[in-house]
């Protein structure tokens, strides 16, 4: 027998379901999927507070910085919003864009004019169903 591991973004099984010629292989093969910072609904764990430490665990491999020496308040809860700030790979883009339009402006912590500026920056597409969760997540948040 053969064994083949696809690894990918939510995006391979996405195109799994869809594409009538891979059907057949999605019949054949054991779906695992690996959740991002945002998708613990079963869980009492705190996705924000998972994401900081996934930030702070990369500046410290990086050089060892604070999360406070790199980010202000405003700018770090303005990128943890972000949609792509829901999985380790969105985030670890989000951040470097940010650090990068940081650099370009010299500022020397990135604030949440320069996380705006990183935003017109990245590439995003919403997941399927990803917009009406963030509408319900947000009325949640306002208490409606």
């Amino acid at each position: 027998p053969l064994s083949i591991i696809l690894l990918g973004h939510p995006a391979l099984l996405r195109r799994l379901r869809k594409e009538v010629a891979l059907k057949e292989i999605l019949e054949r093969v054991q779906v695992i999927e690996v959740r991002g910072f945002r998708d613990h609904r079963e869980s009492s764990a705190d996705p924000m507070l998972e994401a900081r430490q996934y930030i702070t665990w990369k500046l410290q491999k990086a050089g060892g910085r604070r999360l406070e020496e790199v980010f202000t308040p405003d700018g770090l809860a303005m990128l943890l919003d972000h949609p792509a700030a829901r999985y380790p790979l969105g985030l670890n883009n989000l951040v470097s864009v940010a650090m990068c339009v940081a650099c370009d402006a010299e500022e020397h912590k990135i604030n949440d004019d320069v996380v705006a500026n990183a935003f017109t920056q990245v590439e995003y597409e919403p997941e399927e169903g990803e917009e009406e969760a963030q509408e319900e997540e947000q009325k949640a948040k306002e208490g409606g």
